[in-house]
């Protein structure tokens, strides 16, 4: 799959051909017909998660190879089915990468509403679900971590 996108982005890499994307310059030319009809799945973020029985927090799956095959074999199924080109290199409201239809957008939507994680943080405002502990847990745990150093020893204050 990787050597297939790399020859759809002109022999790049795609770090290459995302600094060029973002710089608005390519020198690359794409076959419509190969980009057409390509197919791919989708996965929701939410789905990457599951839930520790023992510690009581959602645990990130996303580097477990065989759980993110599955996730992946079971996805939704996308298509693309058009390419939009603006009429002039001027930019306009048109935006590079994948859109989707608005249907698939509200779809997303309702399924992290109806998701279980996205439920329990709901239920549970004051607690990151991902660590367990409270937000206000979190914030002092960093101002704990980042006040190792004392600034002020980098001013010399003089006194008149």
């Amino acid at each position: 799959m990787r050597t297939y996108y790399q020859g759809a982005l002109g022999g790049k890499t795609p770090a290459d051909a995302q600094t060029n994307a973002q710089s608005g310059t390519s020198d690359a030319t794409y076959d419509y017909s190969t980009i057409l009809s390509t197919t791919f799945r989708r996965i929701n973020a939410f789905d990457k998660y599951t839930w520790d029985e023992t510690y009581k927090v959602w645990t990130d799956r996303s580097s477990d190879a065989d759980y993110m095959k599955k996730l992946v074999d079971d996805g939704q199924e996308l298509t693309i089915s058009g390419i939009v080109k603006p009429n002039s290199n001027k930019g306009g409201a048109l935006r590079q990468g994948i859109a989707y239809t608005p249907a698939l957008t509200y779809q997303i939507i309702e399924e992290a509403s109806a998701s279980p994680i996205v439920k329990d943080q709901r239920a549970k405002p004051d607690v990151d679900v991902f660590t367990g502990k409270t937000f206000t847990e979190l914030a002092d745990d960093h101002k704990s971590q980042s006040s190792g150093f004392d600034m002020s020893s980098l001013f010399h204050s003089r006194r008149i």
